[in-house]
């Protein structure tokens, strides 16, 4: 089992090769990786630009780093000012020496936001969403883009995380009427300040002609329904999307998801994993964990305690448990739901994403007020694949989601056969 003590072994081992080869990328950003699942977003984001210091060309390390950035703002900042004025410089220098590279300017905006520096911030985000529609839509941008203007988002979608966003997100950007973000997860759950709120709304393009519509795709939105609350208050007219898919394979695709980064391969991890949850001494302690942690996301002081909760040997020893988490929608949604009304959220299934894609997208687009736009291909944009779980693994999974999922179907008023 994954433990404290083995990803300590495991950070430990991979400095010492550090200390070998003090020049590796790969071995700066494994090492990234590594406290990224420790939840120690500082640490992470330190080893994230020195291999972005080491090799500024693009690569997965700039996206890396946006992550971990986003993850200290939600969970109250970073402490180390040293560590982000370190990381303008390496971005101000990759924007500089690479300006066709414009994901460069949204990590770079966002060193600049945790800095306090919101205006010089928002002007990366925007260049970056100018250059991205100019690509696009020249002729829009010359016609209709106006700096002055705050264009806010038409839709979103909003989760869950490993139910198909992806590739929900690339059918709708592929739209001739709809202009996405120039990154497809701002992933910001603050909305309560108009600094904020501009700071928001600064990644979305500015055209002033609204028969084009314009979103973003945070899947892990949905598990933070503070930001829902904002959302509803400040963005009132903003319509949500939502995927739900089967709990039982939507935690193993994450779980197997997290085992790739710890190189983990054994077939039989997932098994002993739920064995070990379903079976433990204490399980209604464990699902107290659950219900506890569900709390903290609801408000900006118990959002602090979120790291610690993922440093519980508790939660560790339970390799399976932190994957579980989002797929338990009946806590999420009734969270979500009261803010919004039916007729602004369209709930979908993702197994119908996957089976029947033309089917689903023409009732997304009826739900948007846009004419259907037909794709020669529907590709699963983020696959990944996985053992096959045994039947008796399965089944008991299922039967721990079964009273969940029951209480879901009464709530929504759908069926999903799960």
């Amino acid at each position: 089992m994954v433990t404290n003590t083995y990803l300590r072994e495991l950070i430990t081992h991979t400095q010492k090769a550090l200390n070998i080869c003090s020049k590796n990328t790969k071995i700066y950003q494994h090492l990234g990786e590594l406290y990224k699942i420790q939840k120690d977003f500082e640490q992470a984001s330190y080893y994230y630009i020195e291999a972005i210091k080491l090799s500024p060309a693009p690569s997965s390390c700039f996206y890396s780093l946006h992550f971990t950035l986003q993850a200290m703002n939600w969970f109250g900042g970073c402490s180390d000012t040293h560590l982000i004025e370190d990381g303008v410089l390496a971005l101000r220098q990759v924007v500089q020496e690479n300006s066709d590279f414009n994901f460069s300017k949204i990590v770079l905006g966002e060193l600049l936001a945790q800095q306090g520096n919101i205006e010089e911030a928002t002007s990366y985000y925007r260049s970056a969403s100018y250059h991205q529609t100019m690509l696009s839509h020249p002729e829009l941008v010359k016609k209709s883009w106006d700096n002055s203007f705050q264009r806010q988002p038409n839709f979103l979608i909003v989760g869950f995380p490993k139910c198909g966003t992806t590739s929900l997100y690339s059918y709708l950007a592929s739209h001739p009427k709809i202009l996405p973000t120039a990154t497809k997860e701002i992933r910001q759950i603050n909305l309560s300040e108009m600094r904020e709120i501009d700071l928001y709304l600064s990644h979305f393009p500015t055209i002033t002609d609204s028969s084009y519509l314009t979103f973003e795709a945070s899947p892990s939105s949905i598990l933070f329904p503070k930001f829902l609350r904002d959302l509803s208050k400040h963005l009132s007219k903003t319509k949500v999307i939502i995927l739900l898919r089967n709990p039982v394979n939507r935690s193993i695709s994450e779980f197997y998801f997290a085992q790739k980064i710890l190189n983990i391969r054994s077939p039989t991890y997932f098994e002993e994993s739920v064995d070990s949850l379903l079976n433990s001494e204490d399980p209604c302690s464990i699902f107290e964990l659950l219900s506890r942690f569900s709390l903290y996301l609801t408000d900006e002081t118990s959002l602090k305690q979120v790291p610690n909760f993922y440093q519980d040997e508790k939660i560790l020893q339970n390799g399976i448990l932190p994957h579980i988490l989002g797929s338990f929608y009946i806590y999420y949604l009734k969270a979500w739901l009261q803010y919004f009304s039916k007729e602004k959220v369209l709930i979908l299934q993702s197994e119908d994403l996957f089976q029947k894609p033309v089917e689903v997208m023409e009732k997304v687009y009826e739900f948007l007020g846009l004419a259907t736009h037909a794709l020669s291909q529907y590709h699963n944009s983020n696959p990944n694949t996985y053992p096959l779980v045994s039947k008796k693994c399965r089944n008991q999974m299922e039967n721990l989601f079964r009273p969940y999922n029951q209480q879901l179907e009464s709530y929504l008023d759908m069926q999903f056969n799960w």
